[in-house]
Order: C-alpha cells, then structure tokens, then sequence
C-alpha cells in the first residue's frame, strides 16, 4: 500500500493497516485524501457507482449508505465517511451539477450531526462562490514564436488541451496571457547552405503561457506549435 501510495502522489501518507483504524504512525492529510479521492473516480469509472448506492441487502440483510449528502438534493454520488478519535468525524465527498464535478474533504467535526452540516455547507458553497472559466481553448493561437534557421521566421503558439480553471464567481472580465515565457524555436539541423563550422543555438524548452487577472496569476500551461499563423 505505501508503494503504491507513493506511486499515485499521496505523499504525506503512511499506512500500518488496510482497515484504516487508528495505529501508531497511520496517517493521510486531507490533501491524500483529495488526490485518492480523484484517482478513484478517474482509473476505476466502471466501480465508482457503487459509492452512490444508498443501500445494500446481502443474506436478507439491508444496511443504508452512512454518507448523509447521497440523501440531500445537492448532487452527492460518493465518496466515505470515517471517525477516528484523533480527527473526529469526517467526510470525502464527491457531487456534480451541470457539467461541473468538485471533490471535498473535512474532518475534525465533532458528531454525525456536524459533520452532515458541515459538508453540505461546503459543497453549497464551491457551486454557488465558484465557477469553470475556460482561458484557453486547444488550437486557438496564443502567441507567435520566432524561430532559428526555419523555413519560417515565427511559428504560432497554441495549447494542447483546453485549460479551464476554477475562480470565484463575479470576475467576468476577459482573462489574457501575458507574453509566453522567452524562447525560440529552431530546426533539428541548420540549412544545407550552412558551413560545416555552423553551431547551433541552444535548445529551449517550450515557452509558457501564463494568465494573469489583477496582478495575480490564475493559470499557466506550456504551449505547443500550431500549424496555424
């Protein structure tokens, strides 16, 4: 368990046992459990229905889903509750409205009755104070790069994937990216016309873009070259 822990990222974690209950050295931050929480809606689709379940009969006996969200109408189809003496009671939960999904972690309630509360406020909260902005779109031409003995002088810049982030809801106006990071591209070989003593330029790496909106950066994402220009 801990070398897998380690492999998907959960690294402020150590586990002693499989049952999760309290044992010298047994830990996970709320962050793990975060991560964890993701990683099992994202590799194992085809299991995660199982945690919206409300209730489960096995040998004629029925037993309820102890996640008090799966019933509230706020969108909840998962994860776990836990109560251990050293955090109280506690929730990682995982609820969608619209197009939207968040996950959410809390612990350090002190009754069923709190903890229930507690996160209903939360995810509440993360729908109706935040919304998905998406910055970029995968294609579109951020920037153009000039580039070392190519056949062109620029090439055009763009993302690979749509880079959409979370911001509070209220900051409507457009987002732009202040120039990608410096760089140049260039040609895996200089021009046949080029002497034998022609040196190359140092290789760069590909140049960032990062977005900014009042003086504080609220997303980056390292760009690639479009065929565009």
């Amino acid at each position: 368990m801990n070398k897998k822990a380690q492999e998907i990222g959960l690294a402020h974690s150590h586990f002693e046992n499989s049952d999760g209950l309290e044992s010298a050295g047994h830990m996970m931050t709320a962050r793990d459990i975060l991560i964890l929480a993701e990683r099992i809606y994202a590799d194992f689709p085809e299991y995660y229905h199982y945690f919206g379940e409300k209730e489960f009969t096995f040998n004629n006996i029925k037993q309820g889903n102890r996640n008090p969200l799966l019933y509230k109408d706020i969108g909840v189809d998962g994860l776990k509750t836990g109560h251990l003496t050293v955090s109280g009671f506690g929730l990682v939960a995982s609820a969608k409205q619209g197009d939207r999904r968040i996950f959410m972690v809390a612990h350090g309630m002190d009754s069923m009755q709190s903890r229930s509360d507690e996160a209903t406020k939360l995810i509440e909260w993360a729908f109706q104070s935040f919304q998905n902005v998406k910055l970029a779109k995968a294609g579109d031409q951020l920037e153009q790069a000039p580039v070392w003995y190519g056949e062109a002088d620029a090439v055009a810049l763009t993302v690979a994937k749509d880079l959409v982030v979370t911001l509070p809801k209220g900051n409507q106006e457009r987002s732009r990216p202040r120039r990608c990071s410096r760089g140049r591209c260039r040609r895996r070989s200089p021009p046949a016309s080029r002497s034998a003593s022609w040196s190359s330029p140092p290789a760069a790496a590909p140049p960032r873009c990062r977005w900014w909106r009042r003086r504080q950066s609220i997303g980056s994402a390292s760009s690639v070259t479009s065929s565009r220009r």
